[in-house]
């Protein structure tokens, strides 16, 4: 019987998939293929958003791969968006570069961190609502 951990595990590795769609879309379709990408963001957003929520419903509490690598998906979603903006033609490579280098990778460095060190920073610790 699947519990409703294992489907939002489903919805989760279904909205990694959507990222490499979204490659091969670039690649085969280009610019006439947007009206797909952005259902295809559309049904990524919604599985993002209820994923969490059905996973803590579930009666069975345990920690699986997936739902661990939640962030990682949302990542991969994210760089399969800017690969197909630019095999697309709706961004420039130069425009790319440029805001990359305008963030900065001081986020993804903080991401990697995190993860290599568990339960030593949490976004909550040095929040200003948490007081420190």
């Amino acid at each position: 019987m699947i519990v409703a951990k294992q489907f939002a595990d489903l919805i989760t590795a279904t909205r990694g998939l959507i990222a490499f769609f979204l490659i091969w879309l670039g690649s085969s379709h280009g610019a006439e293929g947007l009206s797909l990408a952005v259902w295809l963001m559309l049904a990524d957003w919604i599985g993002d958003a209820i994923d969490g929520p059905i996973s803590r419903r579930s009666s069975v509490k345990y920690h699986t791969w997936i739902g661990d690598h939640d962030l990682e998906v949302d990542m991969t979603v994210s760089i399969g968006l800017l690969i197909y903006l630019l095999q697309s033609g709706y961004l420039s490579i130069w425009v790319m570069i440029g805001l990359t280098r305008a963030q900065g990778s001081r986020p993804l460095r903080s991401i990697i961190w995190a993860r290599l060190t568990p339960g030593r920073y949490s976004i909550t610790k040095y929040s200003r609502r948490s007081g420190v």
